[in-house]
């Protein structure tokens, strides 16, 4: 991506000193860090997408400063159009950072999360009338993926069960109505055969 290109070569070229510059045009700008991102982790480069626009004013005073472009010849800086590309990408794969912060962070991650948060994903990465052409592609292309996870019955009844089950979904507000019936009924199917093949003595 050339947002993500031109913004790495940006914060390893800055890096050393964009902290001497936050104060004079930030104002009151966050004491953070640039980032940079690992090619294993895809919130790395969110992450780092998300600092620059931050700390965008610091980022703009070092590399005016003369301790930065001394000796190099070829600064790699984002235009206008760039930046705001930035903008609506961060704000439009927001959705998909708190999915993965939400798994990652899950002390034991549970199958029952899963239906509920694909669901809200689907529903995160429909277009709009009001987006533009980049958040609609983004859009598409994200839920064109999404669209092809988990879409075998066996999956789908299993995810449908496991929230089912999970007190924290119980209710399936992210099914139909016929899903839900469909679901309980065969829980409780399922658990009718339990009880013949192990009674209780």
């Amino acid at each position: 991506m050339a947002i993500g290109t031109a913004g790495r070569r940006e914060v390893r070229e800055i890096s050393p000193t964009a902290g001497q510059f936050q104060a004079e045009p930030a104002g009151q700008l966050p004491k953070h860090k640039l980032k940079t991102d690992a090619p294993t982790r895809w919130n790395s480069g969110f992450d780092m997408v998300e600092r620059f626009l931050e700390q965008q004013p610091a980022v703009c005073a070092a590399l005016l400063s003369p301790q930065v472009r001394k000796g190099v010849h070829d600064i790699c800086t984002l235009s206008e159009a760039d930046v705001s590309g930035a903008e609506h990408l961060v704000k439009v794969l927001k959705p998909m950072k708190l999915a993965t912060t939400t798994m990652s962070e899950e002390s034991m991650p549970t199958l029952s999360v899963i239906d509920p948060l694909h669901t809200q994903l689907l529903a995160n990465f429909t277009t709009a009338p009001e987006d533009d052409q980049m958040t609609r592609e983004v859009k598409h292309a994200i839920r064109e993926d999404l669209m092809k996870r988990y879409t075998s019955a066996k999956e789908r009844h299993m995810l449908h069960a496991s929230s089912a089950l999970d007190p924290r979904f119980k209710a399936l507000p992210f099914l139909s109505e016929d899903e839900k019936v469909e679901t309980y009924s065969r829980l409780t199917a399922e658990a009718a055969s339990l009880e013949v093949a192990f009674p209780l003595i």
